[in-house]
Order: C-alpha cells, then sequence, then structure tokens
C-alpha cells in the first residue's frame, strides 16, 4: 500500500515533516503536537501514529464517526430472523457498558456504579448489574446475544472469558466484541494501572486466538474502515429459539384446586398442597 505520507500525495508536507521527527508517546498530548495532527486527515494520522508508536488522535466529528461504528456491532448480533424494532422482545447483555448503553433494552453489566476514576472517564448506568466480566450472575443458555465493547482488553484470561460468555449465550445467539488495536493505543505491557489493558490486542492476536479456539463460531472479524478498534462476531452452535411467556393457573383454577384437592397448570392435574382454611 502507498504510503500517504509521502510528497506526492500529500500537501502539509512540513507538518508531517515536522511529526515525524517531534511525535512520539510521551510528546503526543503537547499542544503544538496535537495542532500540528489536527492539520492532517484521520488516514494520515493513522499512518503517522503506527510510525511514531505514539497514540492515535481522532477529532471533531470523526470521534462520534468511530462511535457509531464500534456500536454498530448491536445490528450484528441480532438474532437471525430479527432486527433492531425487535428488541423489546429480546434479552441482551452489555458487558462493561459504562455509560453507553447502546439500547435501553439491554442489560447493562458493570464492576462498579461510581468508582470516581473510571466514571469520570467511561461514565456509568446507575441501575447496572454489578458483576466482574470473568464470572456472569446468569444461569447457561439464557440471553439472547451479548455485546462487550472494550472490555475483553481488561481480562488477563481472555479464552477463558470468551468461554464465560458464551455459556450465558443460548444456541444460535451472538456475542459481538469490540477491541482497541495496541498499535493504536499503547503497550499493555507497559500499562500500571489496575483498571488497565492485561494485554496487547491487535487483529493478528486476536485472530489467532479465534482461530486456535472459536474456528466454528466465528461470523465477523475487523470489518472497520479505521484503525483504532476492530471488531469480531461469535456465534454459538445450535438452534436459536425465542423466550415464550409461560402463563400461571388463574384465580378460578387455584379455587377449583382448593375447593377439589387438586389444581390444573397447562392442561395437566395437580395433587393441591392447599387447603381451605390457607385462603
Amino acid at each position: 500500500m502507498k504510503s500517504l505520507l509521502t510528497k506526492s500525495e500529500n500537501n502539509n508536507q512540513a507538518t508531517v515533516d515536522y511529526l515525524l521527527n517531534n511525535l512520539n508517546a510521551t510528546t503526543v498530548e503537547q499542544p503544538e503536537i496535537q495542532a500540528a495532527l489536527r492539520k492532517l486527515t484521520f488516514q494520515q494520522r493513522e499512518e503517522i501514529s503506527l510510525s511514531t508508536k505514539s497514540r492515535l488522535y481522532y477529532y471533531d466529528d470523526e470521534v462520534s464517526d468511530v462511535r457509531t461504528s464500534e456500536e454498530q456491532i448491536l445490528n450484528k448480533v441480532i438474532p437471525d430472523g430479527y432486527t433492531i424494532s425487535d428488541l423489546p422482545l429480546l434479552n441482551g447483555l452489555n458487558i462493561g457498558a459504562g455509560g453507553r448503553t447502546i439500547s435501553d433494552y439491554m442489560i447493562c453489566l458493570d464492576f462498579n456504579r461510581g468508582a470516581e476514576e473510571t466514571t469520570a472517564v467511561n461514565g456509568v448506568v446507575k441501575n447496572s448489574i454489578l458483576s466482574n466480566a470473568n464470572d456472569l450472575p446468569f444461569k447457561d443458555n439464557s440471553m439472547d446475544f451479548i455485546i462487550a465493547l472494550h472490555i475483553l482488553e481488561h481480562c488477563a484470561e481472555p479464552v477463558f472469558v470468551l468461554k464465560e460468555w458464551l455459556r450465558v449465550l443460548k444456541p444460535g445467539g451472538k456475542l459481538g466484541v469490540v477491541v482497541p488495536n495496541w498499535r493504536y493505543n499503547w503497550n499493555a505491557a507497559n500499562d500500571t494501572s489496575k483498571y488497565g489493558h492485561r494485554w496487547n490486542t491487535s487483529p493478528e492476536s486476536v485472530s489467532d486466538m479465534l482461530e486456535t479456539h472459536f474456528s466454528n463460531k466465528v461470523l465477523h472479524f475487523n470489518t472497520y474502515s479505521y484503525k483504532l478498534s476492530f471488531d469480531f462476531v461469535l456465534q454459538k452452535p445450535g438452534e436459536f429459539k425465542k423466550f415464550q411467556p409461560t402463563f400461571e393457573i388463574t384465580g378460578y383454577e387455584i379455587a377449583k384446586g382448593i375447593e377439589n384437592d387438586y389444581y390444573v397448570y397447562n392442561s395437566r392435574v395437580f395433587q393441591s398442597s392447599r387447603t381451605k382454611d390457607s385462603v
């Protein structure tokens, strides 16, 4: 692929030369560096970030475009035969939601609802379920679909965690994951935060992991046009079955059982354990 930083393709060569000579992991947030970066296209910034091993920045509408693209993972995990408008009929889980609810019809899960050092940046869903990502408080085969945006890189045992997420997913259900490409972010080996990245996620490393442990489940992989992050979708083998509500017996059926020492439930007759005196 031809470089976007070459003189023949670039109208900001002085800016490119300045950044190539001065940009690095420690200078990237300096005002003069940020001002120079804003003069480039996002594709040029992606290339120069990789060349200088510095964190990639997007600006203005680019930021919302990236977020929107990441959140489109929801469209990829809706069960076959359903659409976004069917979300009220489905049980979907948003693992590590932070402040990104994506949809009000999803169940949000996070490890905290108010730690200042995390919520100041990521936000919080106040009614999220408190849980660790590697130990979900749900039964096997109970969720119709799952999404997890920028969570797996925080898990020290990603294969174990993915298997845990698949455990609670229904057969035929889909799991959508978004992770950063570390080459445009930072090296996890230098991350000292207890909330930080545990391993370096890249299209190459994640592809190898999926091929080794989940090769029969991969539906989509690395579908974005930008470099900061990438996605993948796994589908659990089996036939998807939608939720079917069951209705309790009526008051009449209960009263009938009390009167006659039996009750009827789903067209079956059961011995009543109640007596008239308990009413």
